[in-house]
This record gives C-alpha cells, sequence and structure tokens, in this order.
C-alpha cells in the first residue's frame, strides 16, 4: 500500500457470502463480516483475518469470499491499496467490481483482457463428519512457533489419509513425516498450514516457523 501520508490506515473488511446460484449469478447472502486494519509497510504484507463467530456450512455449499477496499482519500491523504497477485496459476476464479471504475457487477479479470492477474487469498477451514469431529478436534501439534521440529499428537486408531504442509501463498511444501514428527529446519521462517486429510474429514492448522 503506498500512502503519502505515514500516519494513514486503511480500515478494509472481509465478507464471507453463500449464493443462491453459482457465482458470479444469485442473490448473496452474508454469513460473516470481519474488519482489519492496513498500515503502510516498505513491501508486501501477509494479513490474517479471523472471523469472529465459526461459520458452519454443508460441505457442498459454494463460499464466496470479498474483500471490500474503501476508496481513496483525497490528497494528500490518498493512498493505493491493492491485494496480493502473482502469475502462477490459480485454483478458483476472482471477480472484481467497483463503483469508481463503473463495474457494478462482479466480472472476472480475464474480461478486461487480465487473463494472468491471479488474486492471493486463502481461505482456510476444517472439514469434518460428526463421527470424527470430536477425535479431529483433539489434534495438537507442538511447538508452535517453532525452528527444529514439530511433534503431532494425533488421535488413537484415526487413519490419516495425508498430512500436507502449504506455505502462506498456497503452494504445498514437500515434508517427512516420521514418528508423528515433521523436520522444518531447512524451511523459510514464516506463516505455514498444516493440513491432515482422512477419508471422510480434513483439519487444517495454523504453524508459524520462525
Amino acid at each position: 500500500m503506498d500512502i503519502n501520508n505515514p500516519n494513514t490506515s486503511v480500515v478494509n473488511t472481509v465478507r464471507l457470502y453463500t449464493s443462491s446460484e453459482k457465482f458470479p449469478n444469485g442473490q448473496l447472502t452474508e454469513l460473516a463480516s470481519k474488519e482489519f486494519e492496513v498500515i503502510r509497510n516498505s513491501g508486501p504484507s501477509l494479513y490474517e483475518v479471523v472471523f469472529d463467530e465459526s461459520v458452519i456450512v454443508d460441505a457442498s455449499t459454494e463460499l464466496i469470499v470479498a474483500l471490500d477496499i474503501k476508496a481513496s482519500p483525497e490528497p494528500p491523504n490518498n493512498y493505493v491499496f491493492e491485494i496480493g497477485r502473482n502469475s502462477h496459476g490459480q485454483t478458483d476464479f476472482g471477480y472484481i467490481s467497483s463503483d469508481f471504475c463503473e463495474i457494478f457487477s462482479p466480472s472476472s479479470f480475464e474480461s478486461f483482457g487480465f487473463d494472468d492477474n491471479h488474486i492471493i487469498l486463502n481461505l482456510i477451514g476444517d472439514s469434518f463428519l460428526d463421527t470424527e469431529e470430536s477425535d479431529l478436534s483433539d489434534i495438537v501439534i507442538f511447538p508452535n512457533p517453532a525452528s527444529e521440529i514439530i511433534y503431532l499428537r494425533l488421535p488413537f486408531n484415526t487413519d490419516f489419509k495425508k498430512i500436507a504442509l502449504f506455505n502462506a501463498d498456497g503452494k504445498e511444501v514437500k515434508i517427512k513425516v516420521i514418528n508423528n514428527s515433521i523436520d522444518i529446519s531447512k524451511l523459510s521462517a514464516g506463516l505455514y498450514f498444516l493440513n491432515l486429510s482422512t477419508s471422510n474429514n480434513s483439519v487444517t492448522r495454523k504453524i508459524i516457523i520462525e
């Protein structure tokens, strides 16, 4: 975010919706929202936004994550705020709407000629069936933060099909799980997400590597 006045901060809002039809069609219903403050920084910053209450939906429900960016005020307090993006591919489609640009309904970046404009926005949650929910909630990962090795305390008699680690960009990082431990000593410091999957469910936990 480029801000002429270094004392300026910007409060934006993340919203979570469902739609009555396949998005971008249909009527949106807001499930949750959370404001977060953005401050001036010399480079890209990662912001984690946690909703105040859990949002529980059926596994087949399409969830729409929206970021409301406030319009820039007049100089000298004007700013340019842009959500992170890359050209390395995407796991789902991104859309934009802007009253200032007279884009009044969500439109794809491809429709404006920005085929490689892929938004970096991860929605992290857990998926459960009732029979395993209580077991998966008992997973313990320690120490956290960590710099050398993390240990997993897993529920007894739960068959995990895959344990995967992802960085903040959503890219999977190669790891080996040996005796319920993971060597992270060669990984770069930062925020990661450990996903543990059974045949029916999955759970994701935040990991900080120092």
